[in-house]
């Protein structure tokens, strides 16, 4: 571009010639601007075909070394109106409207009794000289939009303003934005508390700030929302406890979203302390819900319970069926995660009546999703689709996508112990999907491993490894000890079906580790299958009947293996062993697997999907063999 410049200039000095090809250094943004100033101050003079150099005013002129410097000496040689018009344009941003120029500078008139300047005429001259320019389309359907012509332009005119005027000037913008929104403010609320900030209307940017985070993160978009309720934390005085409080739900939220449990944490804490002395019960019950779920994922199954139990006292103490419902559900999942299926059947479909009662549809969802994991862990596995397809159905009609996400993680795991993978597949890719378009790390993170689950359960072993070493790392970050489990397990599946024993051990140790620490009798058996399997599989013969007897012991005394997520590969690991040593006790394991078999099967009215349950997962179709040879 300097080339081409210098090629249009007849008589150009050499000083000139050095000056612009030293200081553009290949800046092309200098050069244009440079030229411009130039040609302002009649230095260059355009001419046909040919532009030319007028010696004597190069002589007087100050060409500055940079950028800044050039775009600087263009506003001051402009006319006093020109430049106090393009001040008000960049206080409104990079992006400005001609009617909101109009109103800031007419107002500022109005207050200092100073006779408005045509603006409309300023900003057509102004776009002559090439410093803004106008847009095709515009925010506003009467007004024009402009843009300056760069950043830089921009940032340099706004640095000229005087602070007093800045926040004078961002004032009229904020109550020009909210007139002109009117009901549709909080589409450009973000926009209008960055305005009422810099004007130093601090308590009505906060306001405006919680709109804006509201808004981003019911469209996930996370980290804009993080942004948004934190300036408005530095807004609100160390008094303002309510509207604190409410902010830092917000944050809460969104750092619960992000997977950011220390910080997760430390709000909480925080909220505690407000909720306790502003002496709200409700908002102590609010804060003792979140405390569960965050317990939850971090799996501290007894903090849950405790926190579930305390927002359920507060609730009946205060008559809040809303948060009496939350908090039914968060016990009952704990509940769930523990091994007691029964009780937690009793608090899911009391939440369930309570919520549809009072029509709490996101409640209510909520509850349906708890009723299908529990049939999950019951076997009756098309119950848990009916009532997750609900809960599905309701994420859908009010717009929720985190909890279309869960919908659509659970029905993945309706379908996998069916054996219906391909279904659990196509609802997974559903929800990374999603995952992508929402930020939503968390459920990508449990997506990859249920992904992992199913590959694992059909043999593709090295798909399997490729999802669960993506979870696992993701799950370990989150610090969600259950899932982290829970993967590691189906990790400990694919080292064995990839034939590295030597691998799969410690994995599995490790989960047996994580189950006794959380208290999970039912998981705990399950782990110690797949360690019997382990030693089997390096010919360690002793070891594997060890493990084995363990299982039948625990199953002898009354243990269940409701809960667990494939429970005849529990027996399955168990007939493989006894059977292959010629311990005649996998007989009588065979004829229970069997019996177990069947009576899940039985729930399936469907005879395409019971056929499937009943072939299409190995170690069902191995017990059938099995039983259909021992008759014989």
């Amino acid at each position: 571009m300097v080339g081409e410049v210098l090629q249009k200039i007849d008589n150009i000095p050499d000083t000139l010639e050095d000056l612009i090809i030293n200081n553009a250094e290949g800046n092309p943004f200098y050069l244009e601007e440079l030229v411009k100033m130039l040609l302002e101050h009649d230095v260059i003079v355009k001419g046909e075909p040919n532009w030319s150099v007028n010696l004597n005013r190069l002589g007087e002129a100050h060409v500055p070394s940079t950028l800044t410097g050039i775009i600087q000496a263009r506003l001051e040689g402009l006319p006093a109106g020109e430049r106090t018009i393009l001040q008000q344009a960049s206080v409104i941003g990079r992006v400005f409207w001609d009617a909101s120029v109009h109103y800031v500078h007419h107002s500022a008139c109005m207050e200092e009794n100073r006779e408005s300047l045509g603006v409309l005429d300023i900003l057509s001259s102004v776009k002559k000289r090439e410093m803004i320019y106008a847009r095709d389309t515009s925010a506003f359907s009467d007004a024009v939009e402009y843009m300056f012509k760069h950043a830089i332009m921009r940032d340099v005119i706004y640095e000229s303003v005087l602070i007093r005027r800045r926040k004078q000037y961002h004032s009229h913008m904020a109550d020009w934005l909210i007139a002109k929104a009117g009901e549709q403010a909080v589409n450009f609320s973000g926009l209008i508390a960055g305005h009422l900030e810099k004007a130093g209307r601090e308590s009505e940017a906060v306001e405006y700030l919680k709109q804006a985070a509201n808004a981003a993160l019911s469209n996930y978009a996370i980290d804009e929302a993080l942004v948004f309720y934190s300036r408005a934390l530095e807004h609100i005085p160390q008094e303002g406890g309510q509207n604190k409080f409410e902010v830092l739900l917000g944050l809460e939220r969104g750092n619960y979203m992000k997977g950011n449990r220390d910080t997760q944490k430390e709000i909480l804490d925080s909220l505690q302390v407000i909720a306790k002395d502003l002496g709200d019960p409700a908002r102590q019950a609010e804060v003792y819900i979140r405390l569960a779920w965050y317990s939850f994922y971090t799996s501290d199954f007894p903090a849950q319970l405790e926190a579930a139990r305390q927002a359920k006292t507060l609730a009946k103490k205060i008559g809040a069926d809303e948060l009496l419902g939350r908090a039914d559900i968060v016990e009952a999942w704990v509940l769930m995660m523990t091994g007691n299926e029964s009780e937690a059947i009793i608090h899911a479909t009391e939440a369930l009546e309570l919520t549809r009662k009072t029509n709490m549809r996101l409640e209510e969802g909520n509850a349906l999703n708890l009723l299908g994991m529990l049939s999950i862990n019951l076997g009756d596995y098309f119950k848990a689709i009916e009532y997750v397809e609900g809960f599905l159905q309701i994420a859908r009609e009010i717009g929720n996508r985190e909890r279309e996400l869960t919908a659509l993680v659970n029905i993945s795991v309706a379908y996998t112990p069916l054996g219906n993978y391909q279904a659990a597949i196509e609802s997974l890719k559903q929800v990374l999907t999603i995952c992508a378009e929402t930020g939503d790390r968390v459920m990508e993170s449990t997506a990859h491993i249920n992904l992992g689950w199913a590959a694992q359960a059909q043999g593709d072993w090295e798909l399997a490894r490729e999802h669960l070493e993506t979870g696992i790392a993701m799950k370990v970050e989150f610090e969600h000890r259950d899932a982290e489990a829970e993967g590691l397990l189906w990790m400990g599946h694919t080292w064995l079906g990839l034939g590295n024993p030597d691998k799969a051990l410690p994995l599995l140790e490790k989960v047996l580790e994580y189950r006794h620490e959380l208290d999970q009798p039912h998981h705990m058996i399950e782990t110690t299958a797949a360690i019997a399997l382990t030693y089997f599989s390096k010919g360690d013969s002793d070891k594997a009947k060890e493990r084995a007897n363990e299982i039948l012991d625990y199953l002898a005394e009354g243990g269940s293996l409701e809960g667990t997520w494939e429970p005849l590969r529990i027996y399955w690991s168990c007939i493989l062993i006894l059977k292959e040593q010629g311990d005649e006790r996998y007989k009588k394991a065979l004829e229970d697997a069997y019996n177990f078999l069947q009576r899940r099967a039985s729930r399936i009215s469907d005879e395409a999907s019971r056929d499937l349950y009943l072939k299409n997962v190995p170690w069902h179709h191995e017990i059938m063999q099995l039983w259909m040879v021992n008759e014989q």
